[in-house]
This record gives structure tokens, sequence and C-alpha cells, in this order.
């Protein structure tokens, strides 16, 4: 029960840290069409 337990928690970290992989590449490209928009090269 233990293990089923411990097993329970690392896929519930490992969804948080996918969840906020995801967030930081939607975050990088929304960046990314801000800075063209305001300096575009």
């Amino acid at each position: 029960m233990f293990y089923v337990q411990k097993l329970h928690q690392a896929c519930i970290n490992h969804l948080h840290l996918s969840s906020f992989m995801l967030k930081l590449i939607i975050f990088g490209n929304c960046d990314k069409h801000f800075y063209k928009h305001f300096y575009p090269s």
C-alpha cells in the first residue's frame, strides 16, 4: 500500500512539473511575439 502511495505521489509531482513546463513554453512563446511586435528586428 505504501508503495502505491509513493507511486501516486511521483505521478502527481510529474504532472505538476509537466504543467509548469507547459506554462513556461506557452509564456515563452507569448514573450517572443510580444517582443517581435514592439521591437521588430
